[in-house]
């Protein structure tokens, strides 16, 4: 299929994508819409999918080089999200290429873009963990609650619980529930027709898995979203009192790519956040970008 591109369809492609990585390189959010052929895509996908592989081939030899080559896939992959492709899939090799790149931030944003598509996926889930463990200087999100024991106690559980069905998937639970219940269930029939089983000792772990995932889909059908959706793509920020630099400084955060912050205004080319510590000032806006996909 690649063979049948003309000439100058390719060429057309090649001075489309260098413009797109030039803009790309002077903004951290993503680009302006791009128009592209199906051709075109498909073009742009393959050599994106080629020059990540040779990418990693490289990686061992020579680090510097297969950055470069990262960073060029991450820019390809780029290009066909803002051609308006959509997927779990290319979110994932996108947030892939920017993870070798080093661009935290941008990874994170897209693994979570990911997961909004295929929230069963858990080499997605894994692969958002480990970005999540190199963030430097944010150890948890706060909770929104009152700090009394009982209600900090069920936060950590909602958390361990969120954690542990992104990581085995929601369709997981769901099935462990169905399968648990019609053993439970089926076993107390069964007893109650007349067959003489010892109920309480084989229908023990259907019990505990029933309850287990019951649970589990119910604390996660009635947890609330964390307003902390946005991530910081640039390493070092500073916060200012107003949206420009002419306003005072109130905050700078170091190596602050890959933090979770709290989107609370936009005013130009600035964005007023709160941080999870809870400050508040305005940013760039290409400093930030936020992971919530439009409906």
């Amino acid at each position: 299929a690649n063979n049948a591109i003309p000439p100058v369809a390719k060429r057309s492609l090649g001075l489309l994508l260098a413009a797109a990585l030039a803009c790309c390189s002077t903004c951290s959010i993503a680009g302006e819409p791009v128009t592209l052929s199906n051709a075109q895509q498909a073009t742009l996908l393959n050599e994106a999918g080629a020059t990540y592989t040779k990418a990693t081939e490289l990686a061992q030899t020579d680090s510097a080089a297969a950055k470069e080559l990262f960073q060029t896939a991450a820019g390809k992959y780029q290009l066909l999200v803002d051609s308006g492709i959509q997927n779990g899939s290319l979110y994932t090799d996108l947030g892939n290429a920017y993870l070798q790149s080093g661009e935290l931030g941008h990874a994170i944003v897209n693994y979570e873009r990911a997961l909004q598509f295929e929230p069963s996926n858990r080499q997605v889930a894994i692969n958002l963990q480990f970005a999540n463990k190199q963030v430097e200087g944010q150890e948890s999100l706060p909770t929104t609650m009152a700090a009394t024991s009982l209600e900090s106690y069920l936060q950590k559980i909602r958390f361990v619980n969120a954690t542990l069905v992104q990581f085995v998937g929601r369709r997981s639970v769901i099935w462990t529930l169905a399968i648990s219940s019609l053993l439970f269930w089926g076993l107390w029939i069964a007893r109650t027709l007349g067959a003489r089983i010892p109920v309480w000792r084989i229908a023990t772990v259907p019990a505990l898995l029933l309850v287990v995932s019951l649970s589990s889909l119910i604390l996660t059908e009635t947890d609330s979203p964390s307003p902390y959706r946005a991530i910081i793509v640039n390493n070092n920020v500073r916060l200012h009192s107003g949206d420009g630099e002419q306003f005072d400084e109130v905050f700078t955060i170091d190596a602050a790519q890959g933090h979770r912050v709290e989107v609370l205004a936009q005013r130009g080319a600035w964005t007023q956040i709160r941080t999870v510590e809870g400050h508040i000032g305005w940013i760039p806006a290409q400093s930030v970008e936020s992971f919530a996909m439009s409906s």
